[in-house]
């Protein structure tokens, strides 16, 4: 690609200072260029890669390697098993704003939750997500928890507590089709999963909220 193709516009710069400033403190040496080494040699981006990511998080420029970019870019690797370099790039160039989400107050309990509405499934949560990274963004208290307690008050079948003995998630595994994992069960034996498809769990995610208003009050979401 040309220099015109990489380097971000005018417009996209100012709209950077204007979200980060202190980017203009920042040294170039010992803080800027080790940053955006480290992300291309990473994720083995481009520079075109690079700077799109870039434009839209300029926040990342303002965070430590070691404290913050590297062990959420390690979480994510782990997690939705990207074993190559490219893979984890395609992730954080779809939505840079991951880097700036923490691991136990944000990442870990948003990924729980999609386990749990799809009935402690992970692999189908993972592949759901990886395919919508922006999935892991939207706000657990404001968005996600209160659209699915609407959900099952419309059906409330879709709730099902996870037994706390194996031969009891044996019998309930026959009940309901689901293999309720080990890892669902709290501290108290009990927990929490719900029988939703990835289709519903992503409506639930994505869908506007004029849109989801009206689809609750049409009593319509299990029905489309």
């Amino acid at each position: 690609p040309s220099n015109n193709e990489i380097m971000p516009t005018t417009k996209v710069i100012r709209r950077m200072v204007v979200v980060q400033p202190n980017i203009l403190a920042f040294n170039i040496v010992s803080n800027l260029q080790p940053k955006l080494e480290y992300l291309t040699t990473r994720m083995n981006l481009t520079p075109k890669q690079l700077s799109t990511i870039v434009s839209r998080l300029p926040h990342v420029l303002a965070y430590s390697i070691e404290t913050n970019i590297e062990p959420t870019l390690d979480w994510l690797a782990s997690t939705f098993h990207l074993s190559t370099p490219e893979a984890l790039g395609r992730m954080i160039h779809s939505m840079p704003a991951l880097m700036g989400l923490s691991i136990p107050n944000n990442l870990q309990p948003t990924f729980d939750f999609y386990v749990e509405c799809l009935g402690c499934n992970h692999e189908t949560a993972i592949d759901m997500l990886t395919s919508n990274p922006a999935m892991l963004a939207y706000s657990l208290e404001s968005r996600l928890r209160p659209r699915l307690a609407q959900v099952v008050d419309l059906d409330p079948s879709l709730r099902m507590v996870a037994a706390a003995t194996e031969g009891d998630r044996g019998t309930a595994q026959n009940e309901v089709g689901i293999d309720i994992g080990s890892d669902c069960i709290d501290d108290y034996g009990l927990g929490m999963m719900y029988n939703l498809t990835c289709t519903q769990v992503t409506k639930i995610a994505k869908t506007s909220q004029q849109d989801w208003n009206a689809t609750i009050a049409s009593d319509s979401f299990l029905s489309r």
